[in-house]
């Protein structure tokens, strides 16, 4: 098996914190928070 994780530029990183912060104000999703110093990316796995 092989993983690639695919990470953002900052202002896409940012665009994506905003939303995850928007989420968790809602009470919608706390996925942002269930992991330390989580990062917006992209994983590719085969």
């Amino acid at each position: 098996m092989f993983g690639v994780i695919a990470l953002f530029d900052e202002q896409t990183e940012q665009i994506i914190n905003d939303i995850w912060k928007e989420l968790r104000e809602k009470l919608i999703s706390f996925y942002a928070e269930e992991v330390e110093d989580r990062r917006p990316h992209i994983t590719l796995a085969s």
